[in-house]
Parts: structure tokens; C-alpha cells; sequence
């Protein structure tokens, strides 16, 4: 599957208000809460096209949170979801399921 180019069906492309709501949340950071994360599991996804949540963020979003596993799914980008659904799904599913037996062992 290609990569949609900007102006391309299927690509980016949004709205001018879009890039103002972005900028309006530029400030603001959780980054000093991550680590509260530290006993809940965390899996990160990121896309190595993404243009929009850029591939470095999610490495620095992933280093910030205890244990967090990161993945980056090559050839896709912001919509990642989509694009790579197949792979999205099987990553969450396995993701879900470590964390069920997890809880399960902690509670036994």
C-alpha cells in the first residue's frame, strides 16, 4: 500500500483550523504524569510516516512511561488504524491479552 501524498485521496490533508487547534495545544504536556503509568501496561504505537504524531514522539512517550513497549509499524502513516488495520488489531489483541493475564496473576 502506498503512502497518500498531500492533496491525495486518502491523505492528511485538513483544514486550517486544524493546524490552530494543534498549535492551541502545544503548551500544555502530561509529561510529568507518565511515570504515575508505571504499573499499568502501556503499549505505544507509532507510524514511521506519520506526519502529524511524528515517530520520535512516540519513542519519547514510550521512554517516559515505565515498561511501555513501543512498535512502529513501518509504511503507514497518521492513519496508521486504517492503513494497517491487520497488523493494529493483532498488536492490540496481544497487547490485551498480556495484560488480562497479568492482572490475573497478580490476583490469584
Amino acid at each position: 500500500m502506498a503512502i497518500s501524498q498531500p492533496g491525495e485521496p486518502g491523505s492528511a490533508d485538513q483544514p486550517p483550523i486544524v493546524m490552530q487547534q494543534l498549535r492551541a495545544m502545544r503548551p500544555y504536556t502530561a509529561g510529568t504524569r507518565l511515570a504515575d503509568l508505571e504499573s499499568t501496561p502501556t503499549l505505544v504505537l507509532s507510524a514511521s510516516h506519520d506526519l502529524i504524531a511524528r515517530p520520535n514522539v512516540g519513542a519519547r512517550l514510550a521512554k517516559a512511561i515505565p515498561g511501555a513497549r513501543l512498535v512502529e509499524i513501518d509504511d503507514a502513516g497518521h492513519g496508521v488504524t486504517i492503513q494497517r488495520a491487520p497488523r493494529v488489531n493483532a498488536l492490540l489483541d496481544g497487547h490485551f491479552r498480556a495484560a488480562d493475564e497479568a492482572t490475573l496473576a497478580t490476583t490469584r
